[in-house]
């Protein structure tokens, strides 16, 4: 088997106190596929087109993600082969996120004081989210509802405020039991 394409592997570093960042680590000799079967690498959200790269074995996890003519590659799965590695991705694009967290105190005459903190920038990935069709009443409100997938280092909580491609969404649900990724339901409401 011959390998004539070139794909940097990226680790997730800290880059600073609260910035974490896609850092390459190493460029690789592989062979890429791109497939037109579709890659669901949110368990709650819409899939992405695929591709698989082969590889000589190396230190390569879900935990990394590719970087491949310029498109982010987000590592789903690894598969040792022999002296090769098989590694599916999913073709998508991340959006530097910023994290906020409200905090709370009752002040002077029980007067609630708000503060916001600036808890972390990372990249991470929106994806619409799977909604089951419902009758509901009219009404004058959009609500849009996304999934954001993040490495498992990035750590949200319940009711912040996450900023991502010119729009601030609160986060609503969090799912975190996968060993490599946390996913995120974030809602933005509108009025029409």
């Amino acid at each position: 088997m011959t390998f004539h394409e070139r794909a940097d592997i990226l680790a997730l570093r800290a880059c600073g106190e609260k910035l974490f960042s896609w850092i390459p680590q190493t460029r690789v000799w592989c062979r890429t596929e791109l497939t037109k079967q579709t890659n669901i690498f949110s368990k709650i959200g819409i899939s992405a087109r695929t591709a698989v790269f082969t590889m000589y074995r190396r230190n390569i996890t879900q935990e990394n993600a590719i970087r491949f003519r310029g498109q982010f590659c987000f590592i789903t799965n690894v598969i040792p082969n022999g002296i090769y590695l098989i590694v599916t991705t999913a073709l998508v694009n991340p959006v530097l996120c910023n994290a906020i967290r409200i905090h709370s105190k009752t002040g002077e005459h029980n007067l609630v004081l708000e503060s916001e903190e600036m808890v972390l920038r990372f990249p991470g990935i929106l994806t619409e989210k799977y909604l089951k069709f419902s009758m509901d009443e009219p009404h004058n409100a959009n609500e849009i509802i996304f999934v954001l997938v993040t490495p498992k280092s990035v750590q949200l909580k319940e009711g912040d405020i996450v900023e991502a491609s010119g729009n601030s969404y609160n986060v609503i649900t969090c799912h975190a039991l996968d060993d490599y990724k946390n996913e995120y339901e974030i809602r933005r409401k509108g009025e029409i």
